[in-house]
């Protein structure tokens, strides 16, 4: 159980890193708030040494899985490479991790991150491999194959990927709020009527 408490808190400081700095470049492209380089630097060192610590984890539970070569690693096998023609979370799986290693490719090569698109692109890639890896790899998989040993796949639908898509528009909408609310207080353009 700690492990993927460990696993979910090393995803959470790659991907929330990667969040603020989509949100402090928008800040400073689209507002007179400037927001220094420094914080930048600090928010890429943070995802740098999350993301890479992040994937050891992951090469390590899986080490795990496949020397043990028990029944409990079929559903990383599924994952992974699929059993017996079933692979419909193989693509999802491989995705994820090609993002997540680009992203962290892109934020050690001082050249690239320095760029702020490129370092705008790692940490969207950041974000998606991230969601994929642990939304796609952590929980479905534990279902696959069924305690009875049944192979029923699973594949998202088009409800399931708006309803998530959704979820992140209306928490979109309430940082935007809260964010234009405080830039308005920090610049003195909220201000109490006097009748």
């Amino acid at each position: 159980m700690w492990r993927n408490a460990t696993f979910a808190c090393t995803a959470l400081f790659a991907a929330g890193p990667a969040l603020l700095i989509i949100v402090f470049w928008s800040i400073n492209k689209f507002t007179d708030v400037k927001i220094q380089g420094s914080i930048f630097k600090y928010l890429r060192r943070v995802v740098s040494i999350a993301l890479p610590v992040n994937y050891f984890l992951l090469v390590v539970e899986l080490f795990k899985e496949f020397y043990t070569d028990s029944t409990h690693a079929m559903s990383a096998h599924y994952l992974f490479f699929g059993i017996n023609g079933h692979g419909m979370l193989v693509p999802y799986i491989w995705t994820g991790l090609a993002l997540g290693v680009t992203a962290m490719v892109i934020f050690w090569i001082p050249k690239l991150y320095k760029n702020p698109v490129w370092m705008g692109v790692a940490s969207v890639f950041c974000i998606i491999g991230v969601w994929i890896e642990k939304g796609m790899g952590l929980i479905v998989p534990g279902l696959i194959p069924s305690p009875m040993g049944n192979l029923v796949e699973y594949q998202p639908s088009t409800s399931e990927f708006l309803i998530s898509l959704g979820i992140w528009a209306f928490g979109a909408l309430l940082f935007t709020v809260m964010a234009k609310v405080a830039l308005a207080i920090q610049f003195g353009d909220l201000k109490e009527k006097t009748k």
